[in-house]
């Protein structure tokens, strides 16, 4: 069965880890793609100790999340479940984030081809763009977007209403479209 799992692909595994649970399926998409989570983690956490060690934290919750969510691409997933994980490790820590202005250079890029490149770039200025919301707004679009969590989670854990919660969902996505066209 392990030579079965390796030569199946992305969503084969995932679809077959929600059906059967079988821990083998995480230990092939580890073997898949932890160099691309390592360089993720050690490209903002810059020690590689501590990219190791988010590395692992990052694939050992990966059996609960896997089973939770519905992923059409794990590749570009995982790389933003990584980003996520790593800035909130520094937010926590009480580090500034900084974000490149400009794209990585050629020694950064090898293993990423042009695309993810472009997508790196869209997704920081997102991520800066979120920074600038209001804070109701910045809070709910975060937890529900990039932690996957529902109206009802976001409810009990921010104390707002559920139509509170909706509107600044809605007024976020608006501020936001609004701040991505007017720095592009």
């Amino acid at each position: 069965m392990p030579n079965t799992l390796q030569n199946m692909d992305d969503s084969a595994l995932l679809n077959h880890y929600r059906i059967s649970h079988d821990e083998q399926c995480v230990g092939v998409l580890f073997k898949r793609y932890r160099h691309l989570v390592f360089g993720v983690c050690l490209k903002y956490l810059k020690n590689a100790h501590d990219s190791e060690d988010a590395t692992m934290e990052i694939f050992a919750k990966l059996h609960h999340d896997l089973k939770q969510s519905e992923i059409t691409y794990f590749k570009s997933w995982l790389h933003t479940v990584a980003r996520n994980h790593c800035l909130m490790a520094l937010r926590k820590a009480g580090l500034t984030v900084h974000y490149p202005e400009t794209m990585p250079n050629d020694a950064d890029t090898e293993g990423y081809d042009e695309d993810e490149l472009i997508k790196e770039k869209l997704l920081t200025k997102l991520e800066e763009s979120v920074s600038t919301l209001k804070t109701e707004q910045r809070q709910c679009i975060e937890l529900f977007y990039l932690k996957d969590k529902s109206y009802k989670e976001i409810v009990s854990e921010t104390g707002l209403s559920l139509n509170e919660v909706k509107t600044h969902i809605q007024n976020g996505k608006l501020n936001l479209k609004k701040i991505l066209l007017k720095n592009s």
